[in-house]
């Protein structure tokens, strides 16, 4: 379970700002991180207004072979 976080760093206005009471939009694909950038794997994306949050979705069995084509 992915929670709504209550407070992010703002760049903008350089201190710490709540999260308004907004829904949160979301959005997969596939794709490569900073730290996972051998491969390619399942994303999936929530912003919370200003604050987005990246999932990086593994396959626990280790077969990602499925997303080499990616």
């Amino acid at each position: 379970m992915i929670e709504k976080p209550a407070r992010y760093i703002s760049e903008n206005y350089r201190q710490i700002a709540q999260i308004n009471n907004r829904l949160p939009c979301m959005c997969w694909g596939y794709g490569k991180t900073p730290f996972f950038n051998f491969q390619v794997f399942p994303l999936l994306a929530i912003a919370w207004g200003p604050l987005i949050q990246i999932v990086v979705v593994k396959d626990l069995n280790g077969d990602n072979s499925k997303n080499e084509d990616f």
